[in-house]
């Protein structure tokens, strides 16, 4: 990655609509590989602090120890038990 220049992006001409409004602009096409390189090497920078705040978090070490799991008992109901339904499913 080359060091890029603080220089502004020379426009030769601006494209108006009806109202004035500026919607486009004529560069050189010098200026047009010189604005493409600067963006690549921004999106590289992106993806490289992407990744390094991804390498923190995947080696993370818990702090605390994790709780165990309750134990729970069942709510005795009315009806079918889920068993008995699975069995007459798989039976059709």
């Amino acid at each position: 990655m080359q060091k890029q220049e603080n220089n502004p992006i020379k426009i030769n001409q601006y494209i108006t609509d009806n109202k004035g409004h500026k919607i486009a602009a004529i560069i050189e096409i010098e200026e047009l590989k010189r604005l493409k390189e600067i963006i690549e090497d921004f999106c590289d920078i992106m993806a490289f602090k992407g990744k390094k705040k991804e390498s923190k978090e995947a080696f993370k070490i818990p702090v605390k120890k994790p709780k165990a799991f309750r134990i729970v008992k069942p709510i005795p109901g009315k009806g079918i038990p889920a068993s008995e339904l699975l069995i007459k499913d798989r039976r059709r």
